[in-house]
């Protein structure tokens, strides 16, 4: 289905994040319902299990967040032979410009600053986003079991 691994561990970490987040605002809501109807004798019980899914919600975070910032490393390190065959034109570039007179200490450098470039959109085929996972759930609701 995926192109990679890590891709797979993404999507795989991601889904769990989901889980994380629909139980923990089902653990709030069910907290909150009790504190709302005065349940006292529900709410400690309550408290310690919306504690407890906060935690394990903070954790899916932390390893969906890790596994997007792996994917991306591997993508990344897939670039470097493209990369150091730019490198090594660009310095070809320096050489040459020098040689005709140019006066930058890095004239390719110079060149690329002053380049029209068009923006670039990441597409990938492995549905991995560029930016980080993140959750309302727990940027809304942190502590909110206090």
């Amino acid at each position: 289905m995926f192109s990679s691994s890590k891709a797979g561990a993404y999507h795989k970490e991601i889904k769990r994040l989901a889980v994380a987040e629909n139980t923990h605002r089902s653990n709030l809501d069910a907290l909150d319902q009790a504190l709302t109807e005065r349940q006292a004798n529900k709410v400690p019980k309550l408290r310690k299990v919306a504690m407890e899914s906060e935690g394990v919600l903070q954790a899916a975070l932390q390893a969906a967040s890790t596994a997007h910032r792996q994917y991306w490393q591997h993508r990344r390190e897939q670039m470097i032979p493209e990369v150091e065959k730019i490198a090594s034109i660009l310095r070809c570039f320096d050489l040459v410009s020098k040689a005709a007179g140019a006066a930058s200490i890095h004239p390719a450098r110079t060149f690329l600053e002053s380049c029209p470039v068009e923006s670039v959109e990441i597409i990938t085929d492995d549905g991995v986003p560029t930016d980080s996972p993140d959750s309302a759930v727990l940027e809304d609701y942190l502590g909110a079991w206090r």
